[in-house]
């Protein structure tokens, strides 16, 4: 746990530019014991997914995946964005697919990928959630100015 928030505060550091902030959040899931547990948590900390009905479910992995790559990869412009060197390059490349990996860790092919519209960022944003039996996890981030 301590290591994604670590990587977060990285994403946010690296991906800081001229009128350019970005967010990372993340909740683990892993002292649920049963469905009442459960509901508890998901209540307590992302309340939007709670009623699946409220939410997409994503079919093909391959447009989640299209969703976090779209907000890693973006650099905005001249008037908002990143600037970076290619050292600065390189190192959020690193720092980036580390992020990737930890979240692949809570992939299979039972997960039920939910996508959940926050409104939030001016640039791009995320809410998303990882419904697996022993392990979910709930990723979000967004980009202002």
């Amino acid at each position: 746990m301590e290591r994604i928030e670590a990587l977060h505060r990285q994403l946010e550091k690296l991906m800081y530019g001229h009128n350019y902030d970005v967010s990372f959040h993340f909740h683990l899931f892993t002292n649920c014991q049963n469905t009442t547990d459960f509901d508890k948590e998901i209540k307590a900390n992302c309340s939007e997914f709670y009623d699946e009905s409220n939410c997409v479910i994503i079919r093909d992995v391959n447009d989640f995946w299209d969703q976090i790559n779209f907000a890693l990869t973006f650099r905005g412009d001249e008037g908002a964005g990143l600037s970076l060197t290619q050292s600065e390059e390189n190192e959020l490349d690193i720092v980036q697919q580390e992020y990737r990996n930890f979240i692949n860790g809570f992939i299979s092919p039972e997960t039920k990928i939910l996508d959940c519209p926050t409104g939030q960022g001016i640039f791009w944003g995320y809410n998303l959630f990882l419904k697996n039996l022993d392990q979910s996890l709930h990723i979000s981030a967004f980009a202002d100015d």
